[in-house]
């Protein structure tokens, strides 16, 4: 967590650590911790690209990727979710961990997001979260549109 602090720090951002005793990995799970909807979450997810270009994408924790969308966006004819140990190697935290900032990473957020005036995230442990407001987020990413309503 003191990784997360100190990135949260260099780059001017307010934020709660939000410690749990248990671990929380998905959006599922910080919505039972926490009380809230899963409307109130934002999840970083790792995506490859065909050229093993890492792609960190942030959207609400009620939608998913859209990956024609990415594939669009990026001009690529395929794309795929990291592998854990990729998440690891790319981002520094580990599956369910992973902040919404890792500054020397390609970052986008679904602009779904940018509308939630605070919003828990990946706190850097699986035992933590982070809540933050979105807006900061465009700080580290470009604001594109690229989640869909799950099926």
């Amino acid at each position: 967590m003191s990784k997360l602090k100190t990135t949260l720090e260099s780059l001017g951002i307010s934020g709660e650590i939000v410690a749990f005793d248990s671990a929380v990995r998905t959006a599922e799970e910080a919505k039972d911790q926490l009380g809230i909807t899963r409307e109130q979450i934002i999840k970083s997810i790792l995506l490859i690209l065909e050229n093993e270009r890492p792609i960190l994408c942030v959207l609400r924790g009620s939608r998913s990727v859209d990956f024609k969308k990415i594939r669009e966006l990026f001009g690529v004819k395929n794309v795929r979710m990291a592998k854990p140990e990729e998440v690891l190697k790319f981002t520094g935290y580990e599956v369910g961990a992973v902040p919404p900032f890792v500054p020397d990473l390609e970052t986008i957020i679904d602009s779904e997001c940018l509308s939630l005036e605070q919003a828990y995230a990946g706190g850097g442990s699986k035992m933590a979260l982070l809540k933050t407001k979105p807006k900061d987020v465009l700080k580290v990413a470009k604001e594109e549109t690229f989640s869909r309503e799950p099926k």
